[in-house]
C-alpha cells in the first residue's frame, strides 16, 4: 500500500497556523480567526474605541487609553498604569454621626471617607442626631425625617385635647388625634383661662389659682375663684370644705392614695347642702367629727352628730374614687338619768337627707357612729356602682337607709357586726335593686323592715342572717347562700330562683379582724362564674353575669 506524500510548501504553511495560534493563546483567551489567519492589535472587544493592541482591558468598556478620569473604582480605568489618581467621590461632614451629612459642609474629594464624613447629603439638621431622611417623625415640633414637615407622621399621633383658652388645660369634650392640643382633659370651660383653679403646696404670698402660684387649699380656691372646676395635686390638706351653693367639679390629679382631706373637728369634713351640684374625685376624707344638733325638751336634750366624713342635705353629690375612713361619730353617751341628755351620731362615714347621692368606687372603713356607721340615707336617690364598707363600727345597722329610690350594682359588706343589731344593710320602705352585692362575715347581711327590692346575683357567706324580712315585697333571685346562720330566711332557698349553695370561691378572704387584705373576686374555677341572672350581662367581659361583686373600682 502506497503512502501519499503531502507537499513541502503546504506542510510548511501548516506548521506556521499552528505555531501562531499556540502563541496568540499565551497573550489573550480570546482569539478570532478570519479565514484561517488570526490578528490582535486591531480588534476592539469591548467597543469603547481603542483597539486591543492599545487597550490595556479590551473586556470592558470603561477601560481604555480614552478614558479622561479615572475614577474610584479600584480599576486602571485610563490604562497609565496607575489606580484611582482622579478620586471623584465627595464627602460631607456628619457632626451628629447619624449616616447622614450636611450638605452645605463639603470636604475634599477622596476614595475613602476621613472620619467623621459620609457620602449622604441628606441630612436638614446635623446637630440633631435623631433627625435624618427616614426617621421616625415623632411629635415634637422637629422635622425628623426631613420631609419639610414637622409631626406628619400617622403612626405617632397622640390621643390629646384641646385647649382653646391656652391655659395648658384640655377640653374633655373635643378629643383630637394627632400631635396637637394637651395629654389631659383637666378643663370644666375652655373659653376661661382660669378654669380649672389649680390647688396645691404653695411657696410665698403669690396664690391665683393658676398652675404655677396654685391655691394652697380647697376652701380658699372656692372662695375666690371664679372657675367650675378644681385640680388638686397630691398632698394632705387640713380643714372643713363647703362649697355654700356653688356647683364645683373637683379631683385630683394622682387620685385617692396620695389626696387626703383631714377634719379639722369642727364638723364634716365635707358639707354640701345649699342644692348644690358637686362632683368630687380622688380623696380620702378621713377625720371628721359630724354635722352637730342639739335637741331639748322639758326632761332632757339630746347632741346629734351627722355625717362625720360627708354630710349632704337637699342637694346632688357624685362622689367618685374616693375613700372614707376613720370618722368617729358618739355611739351612745348618757349623763345623769336616762331621758336628760343623750349624745349619739348617725352616718359615720356620709350621711344624705332628701337629695341625690351617687358612689362610684367608693370604700367606707373602719368609720364609727351610734346608727350607719359606715352610711345613712333617707328620702332621696342613692346609687351605688362598686362600693365596699369594711370594718365599720356601730351600735345599729352599718348602712341604713330609709325611703330611698336604691339602685346598687357591686357592693361589697365586708366583717360589717354592729354591737346591737341589724349588721349590713338596713332597708325601711322604699324600693330599688340590689345586684352583686357580695356580703361576708355581717351580723344580718341585708335586713328588710319593709319596702319593696329586688335582690340578684348576690353572695352571702359565713354571716349570722343572710337575708331577713320583715314586711314588703323582697324577692331574692340567682344568688348563693354559703355557710350562713340557721335563721337565714332564705338559707334554704337553694335550687329555685336560680340561688345556690356553695363554696363562693374568693381570691382571698379569712374570718378575723384583718378586713384591708380580703379579695373577694372569684377564682377561675368558682361555681359562680357565668351562673348570675342570664339576663343581666357581665360588664367586665360581656359574658353572662357572674354572681357577687365584681369590682369595688369599676
Amino acid at each position: 500500500m502506497k503512502t501519499a506524500r503531502v507537499p513541502s510548501a503546504h506542510l510548511r504553511l501548516t506548521t506556521f497556523l499552528v505555531t501562531a495560534t499556540l502563541t496568540a493563546c499565551a497573550r489573550s483567551s480570546v482569539v478570532e480567526v478570519i479565514g484561517d489567519t488570526a490578528t490582535d492589535a486591531s480588534v476592539d472587544a469591548d467597543g469603547d474605541g481603542s483597539p486591543r493592541g492599545e487597550d490595556c482591558d479590551d473586556s470592558r468598556e470603561d477601560v481604555s487609553p480614552a478614558v479622561q478620569t479615572d475614577g474610584c473604582d479600584d480599576v486602571d480605568n485610563d490604562c497609565d498604569g496607575a489606580t484611582d489618581e482622579d478620586p471623584d467621590l465627595v464627602w460631607f461632614a456628619d457632626v451628629d454621626d447619624d449616616g447622614f451629612g450636611d450638605p452645605a459642609t463639603i470636604g475634599p474629594a477622596g476614595c475613602s471617607a476621613p472620619t467623621g464624613w459620609v457620602s449622604n447629603a441628606g441630612d436638614c439638621d446635623d446637630g440633631d442626631g435623631t433627625v435624618w431622611p427616614g426617621a421616625d417623625d415623632v411629635c415634637d415640633g422637629v422635622d425628623n425625617d426631613c420631609s419639610g414637615t414637622a409631626d406628619d407622621d400617622p403612626t405617632h399621633f397622640v390621643q390629646a385635647f384641646l385647649d382653646r383658652d391656652g391655659d395648658g388645660s384640655g377640653d374633655p369634650g373635643t378629643p383630637v388625634l394627632g400631635c396637637g392640643g394637651v395629654r389631659n382633659d383637666d378643663d370644666c370651660d375652655d373659653n376661661n383661662p382660669r378654669a380649672p383653679a389649680w390647688v396645691g403646696p404653695t411657696t410665698g404670698t403669690r396664690m391665683d389659682g393658676s398652675a404655677d402660684y396654685p391655691y394652697p387649699g380647697l376652701q380658699i380656691a372656692l372662695e375666690r375663684s371664679t372657675a367650675a372646676c378644681f385640680r388638686v395635686r397630691p398632698g394632705t390638706y387640713v380643714g372643713a370644705l363647703n362649697p355654700r351653693g356653688r356647683h364645683a367639679v373637683i379631683s385630683s390629679t394622682d387620685g385617692a392614695e396620695a389626696t387626703f382631706l383631714v377634719g379639722d373637728g369642727t364638723g364634716p369634713v365635707l358639707t354640701v347642702e345649699s342644692g348644690e351640684n358637686v362632683q368630687l374625685e380622688g380623696f380620702t376624707l378621713s377625720g371628721g367629727t359630724g354635722k352637730v344638733e342639739v335637741s331639748s325638751w322639758t326632761d332632757g336634750s339630746q347632741t346629734t352628730h351627722y355625717g362625720g366624713g360627708v354630710y349632704i342635705a337637699r342637694s346632688t353629690l357624685t362622689l367618685t374614687d374616693i375613700i372614707v375612713r376613720d370618722n368617729v361619730l358618739p355611739r351612745l353617751s348618757q349623763y345623769g338619768e336616762r331621758g336628760e341628755h343623750t349624745v349619739y351620731g348617725n352616718g359615720g362615714g356620709i350621711y344624705a337627707t332628701s337629695g341625690t347621692l351617687w358612689l362610684r368606687g367608693v370604700t367606707l372603713a373602719h368609720n364609727e357612729a351610734h346608727i350607719a356607721a359606715a352610711l345613712y340615707a333617707e328620702y332621696g336617690l342613692v346609687i351605688l356602682r362598686g362600693v365596699e364598707a369594711r370594718g365599720n363600727r356601730g351600735t345599729y345597722a352599718n348602712l341604713a337607709l330609709f325611703e330611698n329610690d336604691l339602685d346598687v350594682e357591686d357592693l361589697v359588706l365586708n366583717g360589717e357586726r354592729p354591737d346591737l343589731d341589724y349588721g349590713g344593710v338596713y332597708l325601711a320602705g322604699g324600693r330599688g335593686t340590689l345586684a352583686n352585692l357580695t356580703a361576708v362575715d355581717s351580723f344580718k347581711a341585708v335586713y328588710v323592715a319593709y319596702g319593696t327590692y329586688d335582690v340578684v346575683n348576690g353572695i352571702f357567706a359565713d354571716n349570722d342572717v343572710g337575708v331577713q324580712v320583715e314586711e314588703g315585697n323582697v324577692t331574692v333571685r340567682w344568688s348563693d347562700f354559703y355557710a350562713n346562720g340557721t335563721d337565714t330566711s332564705f338559707g334554704a332557698a337553694a335550687g329555685s330562683d336560680g340561688n345556690l349553695g356553695v363554696d363562693p370561691g374568693f381570691v382571698r378572704w379569712t374570718r378575723d379582724d384583718t378586713v384591708d387584705d380580703d379579695d373577694f373576686a372569684l377564682q377561675a374555677s368558682s361555681p359562680l362564674r357565668d351562673a348570675g341572672d342570664p339576663s343581666r350581662v357581665d360588664w367586665t367581659d360581656g359574658s353572662r353575669s357572674d354572681m357577687g361583686a365584681r369590682s369595688v373600682r369599676p
